[in-house]
Order: structure tokens, then C-alpha cells, then sequence
């Protein structure tokens, strides 16, 4: 709102000066997913690193099934639709900062999550091999110590 005085105009800020330093602080910050455990598994000598490397963008000897990619751009839309909410409620002060970007962290876990569990028909099937090893013809679904291992870290950016 602006006033008028002797002096001339006279501004009054009604919020807008704190809205704009949280949106600006939100751009201090960006939100990492994937599977960043490096840890040894029981079952291969891999880390879950390498094993979902391999199966996002497949090897000499594995087919690739991209699991984080598909399972974002499958729920693109809905992600995009949370961080404009999630982003009004942190402009408006209904929410800090650091909750939305949880709260956008476990959406996209649960998303890729959710397309893992489903499948999806761009993935090439299991070999007879690896269905009779695993007892199963469910691509990227064993031990579930990869699946478990998604995750989303929140990286203040320098």
C-alpha cells in the first residue's frame, strides 16, 4: 500500500518484503534425488550406486530399465503441481522452506517408487535367466535394497 504525505509518497509494506526475502531465500537450496548409498551390498560386491546406474542406463550385459527418469517424467505433472503449492505456502510463511522441500523430497521418492512397483511397458523383460535366479519376472524388484535406497537429500547451493 502506498500513502501520501507533506513530504511526498510514502511506502508501506504489507508483506511483500517478506514474501520476496523467502522466495529468495528458497534459491539458496535445490533438491537432489536418487540413490546415493555407496555402501557395499549383501548380495553382489556393487554398491546400490552402481547397481542403479546400471539399470537407468543399462551396461554391456543388462538392459536398461530407467527407473528414476521414467518414474519423474511419469509424474511430472503432479510433481510440478506440488511445488507451486508447496512454493505459495512458503512465499505466504504457512510453510518454512525446509518442510516444503521435504515434503517434495518424499513425493518424488514415492513417485519413482511407485513406477518400480507398477513397471512400465518401455522396459525390456527379464531374460529366462535371471526369472529363474530371481523367482520372479519383476524388473528392478529382488532384495529391494536399491528401492530402498532412493532418496532425496536437500543441497544448499553455494
Amino acid at each position: 500500500m502506498v500513502g501520501v504525505s507533506k513530504a511526498g509518497v510514502t511506502e508501506v509494506d504489507r508483506g511483500w518484503n517478506d514474501i520476496k526475502r523467502r522466495l529468495l531465500d528458497a534459491e539458496g537450496y535445490s533438491l537432489e534425488i536418487g540413490v546415493f548409498d555407496t555402501s557395499p551390498r549383501i548380495d553382489t560386491k556393487l554398491t546400490n550406486v552402481e547397481v542403479a546406474g546400471a539399470m537407468e542406463f543399462g551396461t554391456d550385459r543388462i538392459l536398461a530399465r530407467p527407473f528414476l527418469s521414467t518414474g519423474l517424467d511419469e509424474h511430472a505433472d503432479d510433481l510440478f503441481q506440488l511445488a507451486l503449492s508447496l512454493q505459495w505456502d512458503v512465499a505466504t510463511g504457512a510453510m518454512s522452506l525446509d518442510v516444503a522441500l521435504n515434503n517434495l523430497g518424499h513425493a518424488a521418492v514415492q513417485a519413482i517408487r511407485d513406477t518400480i512397483d507398477r513397471g512400465h511397458p518401455s522396459w525390456p523383460p527379464l531374460s529366462a535367466v535371471t526369472i529363474a535366479r530371481k523367482g520372479s519376472s519383476r524388473p528392478l524388484v529382488d532384495t529391494k535394497s536399491m528401492y530402498n535406497a532412493i532418496e532425496y537429500r536437500v543441497v544448499a547451493n553455494a
